[in-house]
């Protein structure tokens, strides 16, 4: 697995972080699809309890940055996409 890479954020209020039902219904649903062999790489970015970012990229997509450039690409068309009413 690469490297998890942080980028500071503003500290969140202190408070007792709780589980997002969302993250974690998709993160299981990833590793279904990964233990089944139809996941081979991904990469990622998150944002934690302390509003950090954190990245990074595992499988194929750490093993050929092409493949991460082009999930990357394709991760901020589809937000854009979203942000501005085109799906």
């Amino acid at each position: 697995m690469a490297h998890l890479h942080l980028v500071q954020g503003a500290n969140a209020a202190a408070q007792a972080p709780t589980a997002s039902v969302d993250v974690v219904r998709c993160l299981r649903d990833l590793l279904r699809r990964a233990e089944a062999g139809e996941i081979v790489g991904l990469s990622y970015a998150g944002m934690d309890s302390d509003c950090e970012i954190f990245y990074s990229s595992c499988g194929e997509a750490h093993r050929n940055p092409v493949v991460a450039a082009g999930l990357s690409s394709t991760l901020h068309h589809g937000t854009m996409k979203r942000m501005f009413g085109g799906a």
